[in-house]
């Protein structure tokens, strides 16, 4: 049974959610004695093969071209709809990014084909791939299973699993690929494309410290920032500290921002609604300050101080041996 993923890439080098897909793909291979391929599309893909190989990818389709950058939906459609129709792979997971997202509901329909999207895992349980997704304001957790004959096509979300060291997964063979014809499957022309770069990466932080509402202003989420100083951590937020200004976007954690996986988390004057709580399900240890004992966020924490942020933070500051 192949198990394909789509190497999403930019510049010449594979995506970290594309990482994530390549791991969760072959922890599945695994579980069923499958093999893990992946598909490339795009150009100067060397790099992106070379890294995919380390991720335990067997087999590499490359298809390259020039003509393929930038990204437009239709020719890559049509790629995949030729090759996927050719191998006939069991599944192709593909990263729930802009790309991915926009790929998966097209081509299983133009394979008449099975497409779940947005998926917080993905595994076989007797022999039936179960897909799960949150819904309902990400306040349930459904289990879904594709149908039909033609191979199932999933986008799995960021932080689906953690991405390991490049290891050695034996010899990778790459085939090539003749692109299907760009020119006729291309109707738009990107006249401009920017990524903002990425200055913060919450996901792979070990130790966050987070400010919610309870700081109060931004002199009190200051006392946030300095406490992860103290400890080498990077700082998250909750929407209502982003939505103040008290910090960027780049650190909100939670539905509409981040799901984070440290081994420490430390939520100052944080309630604990639940769409902060799903982006720390991931979470090692949680120690929770707050004013209210009552909290939602006390629920989930390890440790609970039931107290003024502004009182208790410097002394944790200072019990850390650091001015406070």
């Amino acid at each position: 049974m192949k198990i394909w993923v789509y190497l999403e890439n930019h510049g010449g080098e594979i995506t970290d959610i594309s990482l994530q897909c390549l791991e969760k793909g072959r922890q599945l291979a695994l579980s069923i004695g499958g093999t893990l391929e992946g598909v490339a599309l795009g150009s100067d893909l060397e790099r992106v093969c070379q890294r995919a190989g380390q991720g335990g990818a067997s087999v590499i389709y490359r298809i390259e071209s020039k003509s393929l950058l930038p990204f437009t939906s239709l020719p890559y459609l049509e790629a995949l709809r030729r090759i996927m129709g050719e191998h006939q792979p069991r599944m192709l997971l593909l990263p729930a990014s802009t790309q991915g997202n926009d790929i998966a509901p097209a081509l299983a329909g133009a394979m008449r084909c099975g497409s779940i999207m947005d998926c917080v895992e993905i595994s076989f349980t007797n022999n039936a791939l179960i897909c799960q997704r949150l819904e309902y304001d990400r306040k349930v957790l459904s289990n879904y299973v594709p149908v039909g004959n033609g191979p199932a096509i999933v986008t799995l979300v960021d932080g689906v699993c953690e991405v390991p060291d490049p290891g050695s997964h034996g010899e990778v063979r790459v085939i090539d690929v003749m692109p299907a014809d760009v020119e006729e499957a291309t109707l738009v022309q990107v006249i401009k494309d920017e990524i903002a770069p990425r200055t913060v990466n919450l996901r792979q932080a070990r130790i966050i410290v987070g400010g919610g509402a309870g700081a109060g202003n931004r002199e009190g989420f200051k006392l946030v920032e300095e406490l992860a100083g103290a400890l080498g951590a990077e700082v998250g937020a909750t929407r209502a500290s982003v939505d103040a200004g008290w910090v960027g976007h780049d650190r909100q954690i939670g539905q509409t921002g981040a799901a984070v996986r440290p081994d420490l988390y430390i939520a100052c004057g944080i309630s604990g609604a639940v769409q902060h709580r799903v982006g720390i399900l991931g979470d090692g240890k949680v120690v929770a300050i707050n004013t209210d004992p009552g909290a939602p966020i006390f629920r989930m924490a390890h440790y609970a101080i039931v107290g003024d942020l502004r009182v208790v933070i410097p002394k944790m500051i200072q019990a850390l041996g650091k001015k406070g």
